[in-house]
């Protein structure tokens, strides 16, 4: 089960007056789309549930909200300023010196985030990624996993916009339901 989040949904909490929803008449506003079947449905889907105000969580096939991602095409010149903007803000980071060579004790093997970072520029530049999804996985992966430090974190754009997750319910059934066999 996917759920697409909108921003907006995160936000009304923090809403101090009440924001009208379009008459039901009114055809809901278009988002730019990828031109992928994907993310049409997705925006279908998306558009149905804002005409009944429930758009906080929209539920679609993970096969779906994936290949919708993978369609987002590359924008080297967009993701090339994006990662030249996150350097500075990586400097910062006191653990930068520590993570390209931990000591001996250290648990995890070290990781060269300036090195990964010009890495990633590099593919960016050669055509090296398929898709958004891929550059931004590798970046995700670069900053927040091979780290493993949990005072680093950056969260992408389509990290927000779609989010994968099982329900618990579903998982208690699964495991409620199905019998224990040793073995």
């Amino acid at each position: 089960m996917v759920r697409f989040t909108s921003l907006f949904a995160r936000a009304l909490p923090f809403a101090v007056f009440a924001v009208a929803a379009p008459a039901a008449s009114t055809p809901p506003l278009r988002r730019q789309i990828a031109g992928d079947e994907a993310c049409a449905e997705i925006g279908r889907v998306y558009d149905e549930a804002s005409l009944t105000n429930t758009t906080d969580n929209v539920v679609v096939k993970p096969s779906l909200a994936y290949q919708c991602l993978r369609s987002i095409s590359v924008d080297v010149e967009r993701d090339t300023a994006l990662v030249h903007y996150l350097r500075p803000w990586l400097e910062y980071q006191s653990t930068v010196d520590i993570l390209l060579d931990p000591p001996e004790e250290y648990l995890y093997p070290g990781v060269d985030i300036f090195g990964g970072l010009d890495n990633i520029t590099q593919s960016l530049e050669d055509g090296g990624y398929e898709s958004q999804f891929d550059f931004t996985v590798d970046l995700y992966r670069l900053i927040n996993v091979k780290p493993r430090d949990g005072h680093l974190s950056w969260s992408p754009v389509l990290g927000v916009l779609i989010s994968f997750s099982t329900p618990a319910l579903l998982l208690l059934l699964l495991l409620y339901l199905t019998p224990w066999r040793p073995g």
